[in-house]
């Protein structure tokens, strides 16, 4: 009992340290074998070892014992962390699902804030009347409307659609967005707010997106 008692205990001390070495990090299956397999290996020297002189009719018995608790124990640890490996990724493969799941929520919710959604928009004004409405195919696209008043007389009223869908759509969707409102404002024709922002755009769109855009006025 006492060879086995400081067998283990120095096993154990051995096994801490590693454990603190490799940052409390959980072993991959392949790597906590080889170490079990050389615990093992070392374990039973030590008990050969510290048994031979005090208990020689031990050695016997720890020998017959040696390859079956070998096996036993290093293909045990091996099944066990390999199912903790693989519960492990599970988890952090959900967590980094919710993660992104929650982001395209967020760029979503930021996404339809920046659209008109007050109904009526104008009630203060009885010649004509608007409405619009936005589902996008995926939580974040690049469809937009836009709607606002250039002076008293003229209402621009814009409807697009950029390239490709998700989280890069809807940045060069916002882009898009300002500049068009930014140059409607100025009072030039729809034409050429189309051509000033196309020509704002041009130089710098490495990524070669485009958009299809209507830009009307009512007067």
């Amino acid at each position: 009992a006492l060879p086995c008692m400081v067998a283990t205990l120095s096993a154990g001390i051995i096994g801490g340290i590693l454990f603190l070495i490799y940052k409390k990090k959980f072993l991959k299956p392949l790597h906590a074998t080889l170490i079990i397999a050389i615990f093992e290996v070392y374990d039973m020297t030590l008990i050969l070892f510290l048994s031979r002189t005090p208990y020689p009719g031990s050695v016997p018995i720890v020998m017959e014992l040696f390859i079956p608790m070998f096996v036993a124990n290093t293909f045990g640890v091996f099944i066990f962390t390999f199912m903790v490996n693989r519960a492990l990724n599970y988890q952090n493969i959900k967590d980094v699902k919710d993660k992104i799941e929650i982001e395209l929520k967020t760029a979503h919710e930021i996404q339809i804030s920046m659209l008109p959604r007050i109904f009526p928009a104008f009630p203060d004004r009885n010649e004509f009347d608007i409405y619009a409405i936005m589902s996008p195919a995926k939580n974040v696209g690049g469809d937009f409307y836009d709607f606002f008043l250039i002076d008293k007389n003229r209402l621009c009223f814009i409807i697009g659609d950029v390239s490709d869908k998700g989280v890069p759509a809807a940045l060069f969707m916002t882009i898009i967005k300002t500049l068009l409102k930014t140059e409607a404002l100025r009072a030039i024709a729809p034409s050429e707010v189309l051509k000033r922002v196309n020509d704002i755009l041009y130089p710098d769109n490495e990524s070669c997106s485009f958009a299809t855009v209507f830009c009307g006025y009512l007067n």
